[in-house]
């Protein structure tokens, strides 16, 4: 059984992840690769700016090279790599997630 951290971690994930989705773009978690990034949003540039509302919504605030916010509970920071092409967008996210 995975422990407790990775549990809440995979949580964030998918929370994330599912904003993407809702909005269109093509959104994954990169479960299990041990790479630098832990999930991807891929769409046009309308798509990516809606989900990054939905971030600003669920109330992720902007930092100096990452996004964050406070819970009751937690404190979630996602560090976001963009790439794009003109026309289409892809954000390479990775997620940290700490109790208080």
């Amino acid at each position: 059984m995975p422990n407790k951290n990775y549990q809440k971690g995979v949580l964030l994930e998918r929370e994330i992840v599912n904003y993407f989705k809702d909005v269109g773009c093509h959104a994954a978690r990169t479960a299990g690769s041990h790479g630098k990034y832990d999930l991807y949003a891929i769409g046009t540039d309308a798509q990516i700016i809606l989900g990054w509302d939905k971030l600003e919504t669920a109330k992720f605030r902007v930092g100096v090279d990452y996004l964050t916010r406070t819970t009751i509970k937690y404190i979630d920071k996602l560090y976001v790599h963009r790439v794009s092409d003109g026309c289409n967008t892809a954000l390479f996210i990775q997620c940290k997630r700490k109790e208080k």
